[in-house]
């Protein structure tokens, strides 16, 4: 699975994106949705700069694994194998 259909899986989850934009405290929103629609962790091949898998992630890069479904917990523990060979290290962004 490619970076655009694990992002496509966190775009359509279900998150209210005006909620959190009118509420920046997230109050009443969960952190993990909230932080999963601000940050994502994206692993870049070495010799392509396009994103080739892309995680929702905290400010820090921390992926809750338990918040990934079975293809994206494969997809990321995958990538997370590679890098070095496949996959360039991994960078926190601002989605």
């Amino acid at each position: 699975m490619g970076a655009s259909a694990a992002k496509q899986r966190w775009e359509t989850a279900a998150f209210d994106d005006a909620a959190a934009d009118e509420n920046p405290s997230g109050a009443g929103v969960t952190i993990d949705a909230t932080l999963a629609r601000r940050y994502e962790l994206c692993f870049h091949a070495l010799d392509d700069e396009r994103c080739a898998f892309a995680f929702p992630c905290d400010a820090s890069g921390h992926v809750d694994l338990d918040s990934l479904d079975e293809r994206a917990r494969h997809d990321y523990l995958y990538a997370r194998a590679v890098i070095g060979r496949v996959l360039a290290r991994p960078a926190v962004r601002r989605h």
